[in-house]
């Protein structure tokens, strides 16, 4: 099926997502971009929405291993909601195991689903020696790994690949994820 009247709009969630759409931006990839995230990004392009999600000070409560305390509760605001208002298929960039973005993806996947938006998730797994990060993310990648617009990816297999790598390998990653989803022209052209 050929989708060229679809408008992506690309959403990054906590810092890892972000980094994400900021690269997807570079590349001149048309559509909408949105940044959910703390601290804020004054380095970011205009074209770019920036939404600043409540400090960690605000919101988390860390042990002292520096894992968030995924105990607190988190309901999506309204600036957060209106986001997603339009009739564009969201595309959800996101690293699991730090609260802003699998709390983020925790909430958003179920509110998507009951208001019938076009989407889909695409995230990382933490490295193996993050822990309890890991723990958390894989727990919440088991919750969605049914849905099939859910995807993820595990750092670890980065590493296996790249050896030593920076963010840019990890967005190419999630960009070829994308791209095994929605080939190029399926609504979407690389510059």
């Amino acid at each position: 099926m050929h989708r060229s009247d679809v408008r992506f709009h690309f959403v990054g969630l906590g810092g890892g997502g972000c980094n994400v759409v900021e690269g997807i931006h570079a590349k001149g990839v048309q559509g909408r971009f949105t940044c959910i995230t703390h601290p804020e990004r004054p380095h970011l392009p205009k074209q770019i929405q920036f939404l600043k999600f409540p400090s960690l000070g605000e919101l988390e409560r860390r042990s002292p291993r520096g894992v968030p305390d995924m105990t607190r509760t988190f309901q999506l605001s309204d600036q957060i909601r209106e986001v997603f208002s339009e009739g564009d298929t969201y595309i959800l960039f996101a690293g699991l195991g730090g609260y802003t973005g699998t709390k983020i993806v925790e909430q958003l996947i179920p509110w998507l689903l009951k208001d019938h938006h076009e989407f889909a998730v695409y995230c990382s797994i933490p490295f193996a020696f993050e822990g309890e990060r890991r723990t958390i993310a894989v727990r919440l990648a088991d919750q969605f790994h049914s849905l099939p617009n859910f995807h993820y990816f595990d750092l670890e297999s980065v590493r296996e690949k790249y050896f030593d790598f920076t963010v840019t390998e990890t967005g190419v990653e999630f960009w070829n994820l994308f791209k095994k989803t929605f080939p190029e022209g399926d609504g979407y052209r690389e510059a």
